[in-house]
């Protein structure tokens, strides 16, 4: 029964874990209007160098996306809906989500996601009350620091009040999960909300 007191914290990244992509991507249906794939259109949105850039919120995120919509020949009208659009398909996953809420008030829980300075917003927006279960909440471009860094590890259970073996984190990419467990954190894998609440549940030994 040692995990049961040691785990205080649960800690999750949003896109691929708590928010996932419906089947019906509108981001192919943008890519085609476009004459990309839709991996052509992913690479550009989240991994130019102003992507980078507005993840550690060194530039605003109005300025990434001013750029993705010179690159694929957008006029600024069209910006809007683009975007809307391009996160249509993002819908929480409401098995894990259901399960996270279960947790508390037991277990601390927080959001820990690479994200644009007005990802917080548009979430509040597209998914409203989705974040406010959660005891904290960090996105990478305001606090200037991005996953793997095992810094912005180590303030996310800073915030909550525990320490690094006290918490397990949830992420999609491996280097992110590698990083957390650089930083002293339990983590895991996620590929589905089913494997990552029995990989929970063992671990919180429910």
């Amino acid at each position: 029964m040692q995990n049961r007191n040691k785990i205080k914290a649960v800690i999750t990244d949003l896109g691929g874990v708590l928010v996932r992509t419906r089947e019906d991507d509108a981001r192919e249906r943008l890519a085609k209007q476009l004459g990309l794939t839709c991996s052509e259109l992913l690479e550009i949105v989240f991994h130019s160098p102003t992507a980078e850039l507005a993840t550690l919120g060194i530039i605003p995120e109005e300025q990434h996306w001013l750029t993705i919509a010179e690159r694929l020949n957008l006029k600024a009208e069209e910006l809007p809906a683009f975007r809307w659009e391009f996160w249509s398909s993002e819908v929480p996953d409401e098995n894990l989500l259901a399960y996270l809420k279960s947790l508390k008030p037991r277990y601390r829980l927080g959001v820990l996601s690479n994200a644009w300075s007005d990802s917080e917003g548009e979430i509040h927006a597209r998914l409203p009350g989705l974040l406010n279960w959660f005891d904290d909440v960090i996105f990478s471009a305001q606090i200037g620091m991005a996953k793997p860094d095992v810094r912005i590890y180590r303030l996310a259970v800073e915030r909550l009040g525990v320490q690094p073996s006290e918490a397990v984190f949830l992420d999609d990419v491996d280097k992110n999960v590698a990083g957390a467990v650089k930083a002293g954190l339990h983590a895991i894998r996620a590929s589905s909300s089913e494997q990552v609440i029995t990989e929970l549940r063992q671990l919180l030994e429910e």
